[in-house]
């Protein structure tokens, strides 16, 4: 991960408290508080379903539009508590805000998302896949982990009904000096991830000449320091034709995530 000063070369619009570990170990540390100012609980989201079974759960999203965090925490984990809980993040899962319609205002969306947002199928379908590939290694008792938290990041700081719609949205809605503080969590949270997954898709990789230093700083900074690293491991959904990692919006089939070295 880059240290503050490298990440302040780089984005030099990113605010001095974000480049403060302590501010952001504050600023996250009772994120599942209800009375945490700085985020929100989704209403109606308390179960997820696995294989016929279902699981109670808290969703919370975050209430600035400076940077995208949504993060799950499973609460019955009767056969996941002995072991290693792991932090597992994701970029990418763009959680939709809206549905029925395309032409919302940038405003009406946000207001969606947090009165009405939907735990829709990426982050279903990547949840599944992360829970079956652990259940997977789990079959050597010795060396048990389940899931702690999951914490799901993007490179837009909008949510949209498909990935496709993002397109449109960049200008406003991408790492860029509006959006100031995105880099510094993404450069965060991957530090603090046990598993990284990448799932942003094709669509938004056409558009990476709007993403100030995207392309160094994710694929470079933060992808291939965690392969190179002994400390966390990075994981796929799939990959697409293009060499981008798959946005998991189709059936997961309780299919095990990809690793790097799996491609190749």
């Amino acid at each position: 991960m880059l240290s503050s000063k490298e990440l302040k070369e780089k984005f030099s619009f990113i605010p001095d408290e974000y480049l403060d570990t302590d501010y952001l170990d504050n600023l996250f540390k009772d994120r599942f508080d209800e009375s945490n100012p700085n985020f929100y609980h989704a209403k109606g989201f308390n179960k997820f379903g696995y294989q016929g079974k279902y699981i109670d759960i808290k969703v919370i999203e975050t209430k600035s539009n400076d940077f995208a965090l949504s993060s799950i925490k499973l609460l019955s984990n009767d056969q996941r508590t002995s072991g290693k809980g792991l932090t597992v993040v994701a970029i990418g899962a763009n959680p939709r805000g809206t549905s029925g319609r395309s032409n919302y205002s940038n405003k009406e969306k946000r207001e969606a998302n947090k009165n009405n947002p939907r735990l829709e199928r990426t982050r279903g379908n990547l949840l599944r896949r992360i829970i079956y590939t652990m259940n997977g290694q789990n079959a050597d008792s010795t060396n048990r982990v389940f899931l702690k938290e999951f914490i799901q990041l993007d490179l837009f700081t909008l949510r949209t009904k498909d990935a496709g719609d993002l397109i449109p949205l960049i200008r406003d809605s991408s790492i860029s000096t509006k959006k100031k503080y995105n880099p510094a969590i993404i450069n965060y949270w991957a530090s603090k991830a046990d598993w990284l997954i990448p799932c942003w898709g094709q669509k938004p990789d056409e558009a990476l000449s709007e993403l100030e230093n995207y392309n160094d700083f994710i694929r470079n900074d933060i992808i291939k320091e965690i392969e190179r690293s002994t400390k966390a491991s990075v994981y796929y959904y799939d990959m697409n034709n293009d060499g981008s990692p798959t946005q998991p919006s189709t059936p997961s089939h309780y299919e095990n995530l990809k690793q790097f070295k799996d491609f190749y």
